[in-house]
């Protein structure tokens, strides 16, 4: 885990303190939270701009460039991130339901019911995401601690000189989304990559998988090395090249459509 420059001049780790904006990566949030109230995956919504009350003031939303893709369902929606769906979405379900689901697959910080909160507005450190996101990849089992319950887990037990147990801090999963709407929701972000705005991401040679890591975890030793050289040149204070990933020609489609959450 890397967390930061330099721990000797602060001790302030983003990894797990650090709080930012999640923006379209909270979508699956929100459609976990339709699922689980019986809205279906074919559920028709219209892209188009859309101005919502929200207690009284009105917040007008829009997608990437003005892009729009008329009638669509929540399939589609998900697959080329459409912010203007995702907002009618928030509405139908409600903030404060999206809130309970993110918090119950293991979101910690403070999440306010606004309605922006469909569209990422709000600050979440990367180590909550992640451990919301494996339940998705987990049959929907958020993975607890038996010590420590609904925390991330570094310990897993602690043992005297001679191995004797003291403390016990095995994995613990508690079921927080139903299996079939955890497949679901997988089966949903895998077209993100087959056919959506993240084409580019796709691995060669085999399908998209809950456990993005590839057939052999070769992916996952991608990502090591990629991290372990970002970490070295931060101490040695150069900023990373642009990386090889980030040369790759982006179709004409996907940057129609391509859409970022609102600041």
């Amino acid at each position: 885990m890397f967390g930061g420059n330099n721990f000797r001049k602060s001790q302030f780790n983003l990894a797990v303190q650090g709080e930012r904006q999640a923006g379209s990566s909270f979508k699956p949030f929100v459609l976990a939270t339709a699922l689980k109230e019986g809205v279906a995956p074919s559920t028709t919504f219209v892209s188009k701009p859309v101005t919502i009350n929200a207690g009284g003031r009105l917040w007008e939303v829009h997608n990437y460039e003005d892009e729009y893709l008329g009638s669509i369902t929540i399939q589609q929606a998900t697959a080329y991130s459409d912010n203007a769906v995702f907002a009618q979405l928030t509405k139908l379900v409600g903030p404060q339901n999206i809130a309970n689901t993110a918090k119950s697959l293991g979101i910690k910080s403070r999440l306010k019911p606004y309605f922006s909160i469909g569209l990422g507005a709000q600050g979440v450190n990367p180590l909550e995401m992640a451990r919301a996101f494996s339940a998705f990849a987990n049959g929907g089992k958020r993975i607890d601690g038996r010590r420590f319950g609904n925390e991330p887990r570094v310990i897993t037990k602690v043992a005297n000189e001679k191995g004797r147990p003291i403390d016990d801090n095995t994995a613990r999963p508690v079921q927080t989304l139903s299996e079939e709407n955890a497949a679901l929701v997988t089966s949903l972000l895998q077209n993100v990559i087959k056919y959506g705005t993240g084409k580019a991401a796709a691995l060669a040679g085999g399908p998209a998988r809950g456990r993005q890591d590839g057939h052999d975890g070769e992916l996952r030793r991608r990502l090591v090395r990629r991290l372990h050289a970002a970490a070295r040149d931060s101490r040695l204070g150069r900023l990373p090249e642009r990386c090889a990933v980030d040369e790759l020609p982006v179709p004409r489609q996907a940057r129609r459509r391509r859409h970022a959450s609102p600041r």
